[in-house]
């Protein structure tokens, strides 16, 4: 069923993103080759550790590790909510970091979301939104994957309201290498599905992104049936050549 999803996705993705190419992707040339580095060193290095970490690792640690670093991520959201002025939404995260970070052992279970209080992740991108940059040109950022102009620039704001500047840098490294691991292996199914059905991964990507990104600026995403989370793992993120989907306000 979910194969099925993804390949209808797909096509609507790719018709619909035909007209408005050269408005949303001006540096589809520098995108083309970002995307193809990307792909390489996800090929050469993450997919195969991620393979290996899939595979050693049950599913239930690996939804725990997912819940964690979900948990880490309230911090940033707290910090973005306040900014958007959304002051229902910043007392929902914390109250969500305190029952996880306590009741849930420093995050590993997400009891807030049993209770009712489901996860709802901001980042400075958003912030920059709901602020008035709602149009920015499609990025594709080396590592990183992908973007726009105004979710690049929030990356640097992001990481330094959230826990990571304060880490020892072996800490620091070993966490941040973890999460990378962590959601990659949560995605490596869909990622087999998105490369034979679609004609143009890369369109298929970019689609994929500016379509979710506009649809969680203006409330209306809904991940209820979202082929690109592993079943019962609400913490999962993309990284790279991977289309990103978040739950949303």
């Amino acid at each position: 069923m979910i194969k099925q999803f993804v390949i209808v996705l797909i096509l609507c993705l790719v018709s619909a993103g035909c007209a408005t190419t050269g408005k949303q992707d001006p540096l589809q040339s520098y995108n083309r080759h970002a995307y193809h580095f990307n792909k390489a060193f996800d090929n050469v290095v993450l997919k195969p550790a991620a393979t290996i970490y899939r595979g050693i690792t049950p599913w239930p640690v690996r939804k725990g590790v997912s819940n964690f670093f979900g948990n880490l991520g309230e911090i940033t959201t707290f910090a973005n909510d306040l900014l958007q002025l959304n002051f229902k939404a910043a007392a929902s995260t914390l109250w969500r970091f305190g029952i996880n970070s306590t009741l849930g052992l420093g995050g590993l279970f997400d009891v807030a979301d049993r209770a009712g209080v489901e996860r709802d992740p901001q980042d400075f991108g958003m912030t920059f939104a709901k602020w008035g940059y709602k149009h920015s040109s499609y990025l594709v950022l080396p590592f990183f994957g992908p973007s726009t102009v105004r979710d690049a620039l929030g990356i640097v704001p992001d990481f330094l309201v959230s826990p990571y500047p304060n880490l020892d840098p072996a800490i620091r490294a070993s966490l941040i290498g973890g999460n990378i691991i962590n959601q990659r292996s949560n995605l490596l199914d869909v990622q087999g599905v998105v490369d034979q059905a679609s004609l143009d991964p890369y369109i298929f990507q970019r689609n994929a992104y500016l379509q979710n990104r506009k649809a969680r600026i203006s409330g209306e995403a809904n991940n209820d049936n979202d082929p690109f989370v592993e079943e019962g793992n609400d913490g999962a993120t993309p990284s790279l050549n991977v289309p990103q989907k978040k739950s949303a306000r």
